[in-house]
């Protein structure tokens, strides 16, 4: 066959350039959506985490309160070593100061006013104690620790409260409340 033409099938299937990348952009959109997903739920769960250390440590401070012969004897308690106390009276307020991991920065108790946030700081436990009440009350001990009848026996002493906020630090010197709790404790003296 000699002189005879070859006649060529052209081949449709396949995509163009211009669908190609309306695909591309398509994806890009989407998967920015997704990281953005990704990012908040990130933030979201550090977040929650931050606050439930900062819970577990304040309801930590309390169940030590309760355990203290004194109100007072709250500064030498090991969980607030480092702490800045400032007492009058019968009101005492603590300060600490935590890093990102929850680890305590020691504040010098040096100066008379509460102390500026050290380098590092990222999270804030302020901690009052105050006496509720101006005048000791009498109470009945009708009962020992193991539930005991006692008998008739009473005792003068105070209620004390304490009151704890614990917040993360903001770069803009801002304050983010992140828990707070209180209790009420009597002390027999």
């Amino acid at each position: 066959m000699i002189g005879s033409s070859v006649k060529f099938v052209k081949n449709e299937k396949g995509f163009t350039l211009v669908e190609v990348m309306i695909s591309i952009f398509a994806l890009t959109l989407l998967s920015g959506f997704i990281l953005e997903m990704f990012l908040t739920a990130s933030r979201v769960n550090q977040q929650a985490q931050d606050t439930d250390a900062g819970s577990i440590r304040a309801m930590s401070v309390i169940e030590s309160f309760k355990q203290q012969d004194s109100p007072f004897d709250l500064e030498r308690d090991p969980l607030l070593a480092g702490a800045f106390v400032d007492k009058s009276g019968q009101e005492m307020n603590l300060s600490l100061y935590y890093d990102a991991q929850w680890t305590p920065i020691p504040t010098s108790s040096a100066s008379e006013a509460s102390p500026e946030a050290p380098p590092g700081a990222r999270f804030n436990m302020e901690v009052l104690v105050s006496a509720r009440d101006a005048q000791p009350n009498r109470v009945s001990l009708a009962y020992q620790a193991g539930g005991s009848p006692r008998g008739n026996e009473s005792a003068e002493g105070l209620v004390y409260s304490i009151q704890i906020q614990v917040y993360q630090l903001a770069s803009d010197s801002g304050r983010t409340p992140l828990a707070e709790l209180d209790s009420n404790h009597y002390f027999v003296y």
